[in-house]
């Protein structure tokens, strides 16, 4: 004949509560285990993580045996009540270590991100003073004084009133300087 699980024995509570006893945990599970695992089940739906959870769920109720008392509540129901909390427990601990996990791969990332545009603007700024280097052998005092006024950030009307010359003349200079750098560039890069 099979044991009411919704209730507990005296003796048998007080054997759970006082000692370590191997061989009532052992019949303790074989009479609550499948309860336990339904609760579990229903409130995760994952199956890889039942067998850890129920683990930590029965060293949970393992622990806390002691604070059950008879006539309080049926024992299914403290219990019920127990695993259901300590799932909870557990799932709130998994979001926040997610979260926690997730937070850390998105600012890595940045950090990678971040490291690979570095890289990038050094490269460009390596290709660009090749560049400049080859066309400066070919290209007039002027040119390069130009270039070097728009490279260090002046406008164009700056320039033109610094080195005396036409808006034209300087949009001419700024077109020719910059086709001769862009295949100076190519062919640095393609190379």
């Amino acid at each position: 004949m099979k044991k009411d699980i919704c209730y507990i024995s005296q003796p048998f509570l007080k054997t759970l509560q006082n000692t370590k006893s191997h061989e009532a945990w052992d019949e303790f599970y074989r009479l609550y285990d499948d309860f336990i695992s339904r609760i579990i089940y229903k409130m995760i739906k994952g199956e890889e993580d039942i067998k850890d959870i129920s683990q930590e769920v029965k060293l949970h109720i393992w622990r806390r045996i002691q604070n059950y008392t008879p006539g309080s509540a049926k024992f299914t129901s403290w219990l019920q009540s127990v695993v259901r909390n300590k799932v909870l427990d557990i799932l709130k601990k998994q979001k926040k270590q997610n979260v926690e996990y997730r937070d850390q791969l998105t600012y890595d990332f940045e950090l990678l991100d971040d490291s690979r545009e570095t890289e990038i603007r050094e490269w460009r700024n390596q290709v660009l003073k090749k560049s400049l280097h080859k066309v400066s052998v070919t290209a007039s005092p002027l040119q390069m004084q130009f270039i070097d006024l728009f490279l260090a950030g002046s406008t164009i009307p700056d320039i033109c009133q610094k080195m005396k010359i036409s808006s034209n003349y300087a949009y001419q200079i700024k077109k020719r300087m910059k086709q001769r750098l862009q295949k100076e560039a190519a062919k640095l890069v393609h190379s």
